[in-house]
């Protein structure tokens, strides 16, 4: 009995089934057939349709752990962790016909010399089975909806119906069309209506896709808003959750000609001048621009391209395409898990400043110049949640209001979020910020733009301390 895959059989898979009188078993997930092959279900596991490693890393660990034969189709070793994550075939097989499967693999191969992929293509260059299987893998991203401590008001659902489509917006413009680490451009990872992970109101995100062996160029003009900075990262939300930092420049280290124009080099090898450290596994670039207000401030301009490669892009195939789509879907999934595990961790300590290592939230991406305070309210009807706190000495600090799925609340129409150039002080130099549907008339109101229950964040920026605000709930 051989597993392929129950949308798109590999043309080869489907040859050396032929070879050896095996059975064809269509199947979804490489861990389920990974599993099924050691559970004595089935035989063999055969793939030559291209995967991202982390479909078969864990699925191959496992397999390697109990025995089975596990390697590429050529007869090398699965290596993992590679700078190109792409994986173009495999084999998981019982050990003792390991030999068969790969005899049967050269006879198939010497009677048929071309390429699975162009045998696949003179057979039927359709693709509506990628297109099925992107859409069944993003379709596992709704189970955060049906987690047991999510929210199930229809305004949270909905919510979270919504969160998931902004999200794949997302995960597709920067796993398809920003992919090409060869032709990196410049994108918004979130804006008005794309929102993950507290947003900032206050920032512009922009990342770039990278990768860490090559060498990049940013130029561009200084503008004026008042926080600038870049980080390389090494991306695994797909994975992990996480989203390593392998470099950092903040703009206050950046030299600037006379009309504030600039030049960074990226590269894993130190440069002259401004230089962005990245390191092999780097995937990503984030440029985070901070501003106290949008409308009097101005965005830095920025251009990238990478340092001698190739005049025009390659071609697309059938694999990197089916690769791209499932790495989107990946993304997905595992975003909208990593912050909905988020929410759930800060719901076990509602209507405070949650008591958590700052190492967590770099992990998963976080400016490691800014303190994050994040927070679960939880408020009946006619109740606030009032935050008092002394600042410190610090570049810059916000408060914002978020819903369950760590969205930043409407900052567009309402007013969800303070920053420290727009708060009133107290006359001792304290903060008070008052959360309510309503203005209460003291200290500084944000707005909870109808919601009762959500997470929220206060961070401080390049501070001297960072004092934990003093939260509680009162009746207005």
């Amino acid at each position: 009995r051989m597993l392929v895959s129950r949308t798109r059989p590999a043309a080869e898979a489907v040859a050396v089934a032929q070879a050896l009188g095996a059975e064809l078993v269509p199947m979804g997930s490489a861990g389920a057939k990974a599993m099924a092959v050691l559970r004595g279900e089935a035989d063999i596991y055969l793939h030559s349709g291209g995967q991202y490693e982390w479909d078969s890393a864990a699925p191959v660990a496992v397999a390697q752990g109990h025995g089975l034969f596990c390697s590429r189709l050529d007869g090398s070793p699965l290596v993992y962790n590679q700078k190109d994550v792409y994986m173009p075939d495999l084999i998981i097989c019982r050990p003792e016909l390991a030999a068969a499967v790969q005899a049967a693999l050269m006879k198939v191969r010497a009677e048929n010399p071309h390429t699975p992929e162009t045998a696949a293509s003179e057979k039927d260059n359709r693709l509506a089975g990628v297109w099925q299987e992107f859409c069944t893998r993003l379709a596992d991203a709704g189970e955060i909806l049906l987690r047991p401590q999510a929210p199930v008001t229809p305004l949270d659902q909905a919510e979270g119906l919504r969160y998931l489509s902004r999200l794949t917006r997302t995960a597709l413009n920067m796993l398809v069309d920003s992919s090409d680490p060869d032709f990196p451009r410049i994108f918004l990872l979130t804006d008005d209506t794309i929102k993950i992970g507290a947003d900032n109101p206050d920032n512009l995100y922009q990342q770039i896709v990278v990768r860490g062996d090559r060498d990049y160029r940013i130029w561009g003009k200084r503008g004026t808003v008042p926080y600038l900075s870049i980080g390389s990262k090494a991306n695994r939300y797909a994975i992990d959750g996480t989203m390593a930092s392998t470099g950092e420049i903040e703009f206050a280290d950046v030299r600037l000609d006379a009309e504030g124009g600039f030049e960074i080099i990226a590269s894993r090898e130190p440069k002259p001048g401004n230089w962005l450290p990245m390191a092999d596994d780097t995937t990503l670039l984030i440029i985070r621009q901070t501003f106290e207000d949008k409308a009097s401030q101005t965005a830095t301009e920025m251009h990238v391209e990478r340092i001698g490669g190739p005049v025009v892009p390659a071609l697309l195939t059938p694999e990197r395409i089916d690769a791209q789509l499932k790495g989107a879907a990946a993304w997905v999934r595992g975003t909208a898990n990593t912050f909905a595990n988020w929410s759930e961790w800060f719901k076990a300590q509602p209507n405070r400043i949650y008591d958590a290592d700052q190492t967590v939230f770099y992990r998963a991406g976080g400016d490691p110049k800014i303190w994050y305070g994040h927070l679960y309210y939880d408020l009946a009807p006619g109740e606030a949640l009032v935050l008092e706190v002394m600042p410190p000495a610090c570049r810059m600090w916000n408060f914002q209001l978020d819903n369950w799925w760590m969205e930043s609340l409407d900052h567009v129409h309402q007013k969800i979020w303070v920053n420290s150039a727009q708060a009133r002080y107290e006359e001792d130099g304290r903060i008070v910020v008052v959360c309510a549907n309503h203005d209460p008339g003291f200290g500084n109101w944000v707005d909870l733009a109808g919601h009762r229950h959500g997470t929220a964040l206060w961070r401080w920026i390049e501070a001297s301390t960072y004092p934990v605000p003093a939260c509680r709930v009162v009746k207005l």
